[in-house]
């Protein structure tokens, strides 16, 4: 089983990292940070993950591949999203949910998973999350390549 992962990344300083790998191999990615007042501790992240022995060979074909299972991740998003908006205990975190889609090579698993840091209220993360929802696959489409030996 192949893993292709889309990762969001949220600085204290306001800096993003954002990235699309596959297997661990990075293919994509954009790193924006302040330089004027550097402070690289996290406030949030999250991770989109797909797992299927269905992924393609070549980065853009993975990146369409994974923009195709757009369906799959909102659903998955939307669980997470009501889970929080109810409302979760203060010390349950990282979050996760976790799906498996049939298709015509046996199958996907779609996960969403992430953290924020304690100082960061369960509302602000569902807003977070529904941010990252509502963005995610336009900035997969926009990541830059990865340049060749910098991996």
């Amino acid at each position: 089983m192949d893993k292709a992962l889309y990762f969001k990344n949220v600085r204290q300083d306001g800096g993003v990292h954002v990235g699309f790998s596959v297997n661990d191999v990075m293919l994509y990615e954009d790193y924006r940070v302040n330089d004027e007042a550097p402070d690289p501790a996290l406030i949030w992240y999250v991770d989109i993950e797909c797992e299927s022995s269905g992924v393609p060979r070549s980065p853009e074909e993975i990146r369409r591949w994974f923009a195709g299972r757009a369906g799959q991740i909102d659903q998955v998003f939307g669980e997470l999203i009501a889970k929080m908006e109810i409302g979760v205990d203060a010390d349950l975190v990282p979050f996760r949910v976790e799906r498996k889609f049939e298709d015509s090579f046996g199958g996907v698993v779609v996960r969403v998973s992430g953290s924020a840091m304690r100082r960061v209220r369960v509302p602000e993360v569902a807003s977070y999350l529904q941010q990252t929802r509502d963005s995610w696959l336009q900035q997969l489409e926009e990541l830059p390549p990865v340049a060749a030996g910098a991996q």
